[in-house]
């Protein structure tokens, strides 16, 4: 797309006519000089030549970035004009035309897609079978020099010996046939074989091993997942329980059913119309809150063979147990959460995902355990209320993006995870809500909570594989694991404010790894005092961490597999005094 804004202004014909045109990226290019005749014929004149005009005026073109008032999306500014002071430059004021090329602009983006939704997390596959042992490690770096010991006094100086006769330089050449020579300048030489190759020397020790990897950036979110295939049928409902009706001597009707319960219902005296008993069954409602049957006695006063309302003498209620509930759960809208509520699930076997807009999980009230997944991120969702009866949950459990939640009240009745937990909740100030969790079957994640600034709400948990706390700006103690005595992996990394271990008091045995890494404020090892055994031991890159509280706490540590510690703070022992 062109634009022109031209100034022009009239110029008096000459004989010959001179233009410049810029084609290179400065101001000018080369001059092309284009000549024109005009010639008797033309002019329908015939004349004596005149005497030479005057030399003609170049004509320039300078090139430019076009302005952004002019060119919204860029383009080039071509100024057009004559080097009337022939500097071969041209000036501001010679400019008379000025044109633009601009960049055509893009077209407006078409609107987002609509998300798909996450697809569940597979299951965990089977451990692998151990691999071979690796071949033996490369030999470690040596050790540094000792310090060099104090000068001992100097002696006497000695007589001054004999000067030595001058040495004589030799050279070395390599026959080529498995011999050298050594020719030296005094004439003389020999001729020395090559000897046999040296046995191979042992391999050295093991180098101590490098320090684990920092973990990787998450993935991309993986496309939904393929429906799984349908289950089997379940299996039959028992069968009813069948029941009689025995009219006893003193005026009572008693129901005896083939699963041993009964009732006895009382009939009044002056009753002399039949007796008859039916059973109706009961939708759910607030007397049987899973549906059952209702069996009535009663006189059919009026002899119609039907017991009717007002004949009716004595009600008794057999209530269903609630049914399971089978699937897979998706709460996005707080309709979603009202019709999974009035199924009344006490069970759920599947996975129930709370996610996208919905407010409120109040409806829930009645679920006792999740056998699956449970996971919760919905943006707007402000409380965990309607998980109070949540007692377990069969698989991972993960809370994170729920951008109103600040607390974990609701969950107070949860016992068991047979999962990992993980808890990456940006606006989280407080673990409050998980008290009484004893259990994790799997891992627990703590990481990348902006606000949370202990781990209080963890003290009763003394069941868990690894430990991994991570990425949290604001937590400056690990205070709330009161529990806990022995961990598969203990790892503490990237907290910008923590100071200390305080808090891991109760912690006596590590069972794989003790990794304690970049954390930049960590001045004590305090708060591991209990700690007695470690397989394998790595503190490494903690700024400020004076080295004598690794050695204080490697001096009452047992540790049976490899030790890496590197880049700490000072290594002045007088900080630990």
């Amino acid at each position: 797309m062109i634009h022109s804004n031209r100034n022009r202004h009239p110029w008096p014909i000459l004989a010959f006519i001179v233009f410049a045109i810029g084609c290179k990226d400065d101001v000018k290019g080369d001059i092309q000089t284009v000549e024109e005749d005009i010639t008797a014929s033309e002019t329908g004149m015939l004349s004596q030549q005149g005497a030479p005009g005057a030399d003609g005026i170049d004509w320039m073109v300078a090139t430019g970035e076009a302005p952004v008032e002019n060119c919204a999306a860029g383009g080039i500014q071509l100024n057009v004009g004559p080097d009337v002071n022939s500097d071969g430059v041209l000036g501001p004021d010679e400019v008379v035309s000025v044109d633009f090329v601009c960049n055509s602009i893009d077209g407006a983006a078409g609107p987002e897609g609509e998300a798909g939704r996450d697809g569940i997390d597979g299951v965990d596959g089977t451990n692998g079978i151990n691999g071979s042992d690796g071949e033996d490690g490369a030999d470690g770096v040596a050790g540094g020099a000792g310090a060099n010991g104090i000068d001992g006094v100097d002696g006497a100086p000695g007589p001054q010996g004999v000067p030595g006769a001058d040495g004589t330089s030799c050279s070395v050449s390599d026959n080529s046939d498995g011999t050298k020579t050594i020719s030296c300048d005094d004439g003389t030489s020999v001729l020395v074989s090559d000897g046999i190759n040296g046995e191979d020397g042992a391999n050295g020790e093991d180098g101590v091993q490098g320090p684990p990897g920092e973990p990787g950036a998450d993935g991309e979110d993986g496309e939904d997942g393929l429906n799984g295939e349908d289950g089997e049928d379940g299996l039959n409902g028992e069968d009813g329980t069948s029941c009689s009706v025995v009219e006893n001597d003193d005026n009572t009707v008693s129901i005896n059913c083939g699963d041993g319960t009964s009732v006895t219902i009382d009939i009044p005296e002056s009753s002399a119309a039949p007796v008859l008993v039916q059973s109706t069954l009961l939708a759910a409602g607030d007397v049987c809150q899973f549906g059952g049957i209702a069996t009535q006695v009663g006189n059919d006063a009026n002899g119609n063979g039907t017991l009717e309302e007002n004949e009716v003498t004595g009600t008794d209620y057999r209530c269903n147990e609630p049914a399971p509930c089978v699937g897979d759960v998706w709460i996005e809208t707080d309709a979603d959460a009202a019709a999974f509520g009035a199924k009344k699930c006490e069970i759920l076997f599947g996975n129930l995902i709370v996610y996208g807009p919905v407010t409120s999980i109040a409806p829930l009230l009645g679920l006792t355990q999740v056998i699956g997944q449970l996971q919760i991120m919905a943006e707007n969702l402000s409380s965990l209320s309607g998980l109070n009866n949540l007692t377990y949950v069969g698989d991972v459990m993960y809370v994170g993006n729920n951008d109103s939640l600040d607390n974990l009240a609701g969950l107070e009745s949860l016992v068991h995870i047979s999962g990992n937990l993980l808890i990456e909740q940006q606006s989280l100030e407080s673990l409050s809500g998980l008290n009484n969790l004893k259990e994790i079957g799997g891992d627990l994640f703590i990481r990348n909570i902006a606000v949370l600034s202990n781990l209080s709400g963890l003290g009763s948990l003394a069941g868990v594989d690894t430990v991994q706390i991570s990425g949290n700006p604001d937590l400056l103690t690990l205070t709330g694991l009161t529990e806990l005595k022995g961990v598969g992996q203990l790892t503490v990394y990237d907290n910008p404010a923590l100071q200390n271990m305080d808090g891991l008091e109760s912690v006596t045995d590590i069972f794989s790894a003790l990794i304690i890494d970049a954390n930049p404020k960590l001045e004590s090892l305090s708060g591991f005092e209990s700690l007695a055994t470690v397989t394998d031991f790595n503190i490494y890159d903690n700024d400020i961490l004076p080295q004598c509280q690794v050695d204080m706490l490697l001096a009452h540590t047992a540790v049976s597999g490899s030790i890496y510690v590197l880049d700490n703070g000072s290594a002045d022992p007088s900080l630990c005094d």
